[in-house]
């Protein structure tokens, strides 16, 4: 049986800018541990982006740019996928629009990329980890939220995800911990440090009634390739049911 994690999580009063991403060494200590290879994998960074940031990013997501997804994941027998999965990736022209449409996304990729490279850094010092692959994915109220699965093996060392709006739990086989609006959660990937098992965690997502908003970001190194979605997550298969219009490809 699951318990509540009631650990304590460093926090810092840093400011949200993207020339000093450095952490207090007990955030890194925490990190690290959570991380590493005695840890489950996750780790949380409560209220890591300002309110004011956080206004910004929100005014960001109301662009239509994010009007039409690439997939709407619905329940099937033994999966439990409620939510709708918007996708920016930006590369291949996608680069511009962050940089000019939304200035707050951008800036927030940016400072993840930064901290990103500081956190894989600490097993791998070869990484050529950047974030170049970005997901909105939106929980709407009552949702059942995202059964048991490992996030996909083509993006390697860290995926971090920023809560928007809303809250959720996170569960893991070893934990459970509440993320709500302006909290980062950073998740250990394939090849963040040499192992002869799969350190991708096996982790499930429970919304909150009100629903919740997140962005996903990622490294993939092959991001100038279209992937089928319903390939990559390890514990099913043909997860997801066309939109009216059919799934929009990347």
């Amino acid at each position: 049986m699951l318990s509540l994690y009631m650990a304590e999580i460093p926090t810092s009063n840093r400011l949200y800018t993207v020339a000093n991403t450095n952490f207090e060494p007990d955030q890194m200590s925490y990190i690290t541990e959570s991380l590493g290879y005695n840890g489950d994998g996750i780790c949380i960074l409560p209220k890591y982006i300002t309110a004011d940031m956080l206004t910004a990013l929100r005014n960001d997501l109301e662009s239509d740019r994010w009007s039409r997804p690439v997939a709407y994941f619905q329940n099937r027998p033994n999966v439990i996928q409620d939510y709708m999965k918007i996708a920016l990736v930006l590369d291949n022209g996608d680069q511009d629009i962050v940089s000019n449409e939304f200035p707050a996304l951008k800036k927030f990729a940016d400072e993840v990329t930064c901290f990103g490279r500081e956190i894989v850094g600490i097993w791998n010092k070869t990484s050529d980890f950047c974030v170049n692959d970005l997901d909105l994915h939106r929980y709407p109220p009552g949702s059942n939220g995202l059964g048991r699965h490992k996030d996909y093996p083509r993006n390697p060392y860290l995926t971090t995800i920023a809560t928007i709006n809303g809250d959720a739990v996170f569960k893991t086989d070893a934990q459970e911990v509440h993320v709500e609006a302006g909290d980062l959660l950073l998740m250990r990937m394939t090849g963040l440090y040499k192992s002869d098992k799969d350190i991708r965690p096996w982790h499930e997502v429970q919304p909150g009634d009100g629903g919740r908003d997140c962005v996903v970001l990622r490294y993939d190194p092959n991001s100038s390739q279209t992937q089928p979605y319903d390939t990559h997550y390890d514990n099913w298969t043909d997860q997801f049911s066309e939109l009216p219009t059919g799934i929009f490809p990347r």
